[in-house]
C-alpha cells in the first residue's frame, strides 16, 4: 500500500502526465473554476471518462500543465488588480478559450472563425 500524504488545506491532488510518466501536483480549488482548467478536465473527461477512481488524472505534458497554470495565476491576479475597471469575460469568450486548449492539447487543428463583414 502507499505511503499516505497529507494536502494542504484548500488543495486537490491531481496526476498529470501522459503514459507512465505521471507527477503528482497539488492543485488550489479556486483554479477548478478556472475556463482553461474546466478544458483541462473536459480533456481528462474524453480520455478516461466521468467515473475516474482515485486522484484526478489529467492526460496533459507535464511542462505544458505548469505553463497552464502560470497563465491562470496569471491572469486571476490580473482579474483581481482590474476588476472594477473590466467586465467579465462573455460566455462565448469563455468556451472559446476551452475549446481552444483543448484543441492545442490534443494537437487538432483549430477551426478559423469566419471574417466578418468590412
Amino acid at each position: 500500500m502507499g505511503k499516505s500524504v497529507s494536502v494542504q488545506r484548500g488543495h486537490i491532488p491531481v496526476l498529470v502526465g501522459e503514459g507512465k510518466e505521471l507527477q503528482r501536483v497539488l492543485v488550489h480549488r479556486k483554479v477548478l473554476q478556472h475556463p482553461y482548467f474546466t478544458g483541462l478536465l473536459e480533456l481528462a473527461a474524453m480520455e478516461f471518462g466521468h467515473d475516474q477512481k482515485g486522484v484526478l488524472r489529467i492526460p496533459c505534458d507535464v511542462k505544458c500543465f505548469h505553463t497552464i497554470l502560470q497563465m491562470i495565476r496569471s491572469s486571476t491576479r490580473r482579474k483581481k488588480f482590474f476588476e472594477q475597471k473590466r467586465k467579465e469575460p462573455g460566455i462565448e469568450q469563455m468556451h472559446a478559450s476551452r475549446f481552444f486548449l483543448i484543441s492545442f492539447l490534443i494537437k487538432a487543428p483549430v477551426p478559423s472563425q469566419k471574417e466578418g463583414h468590412h
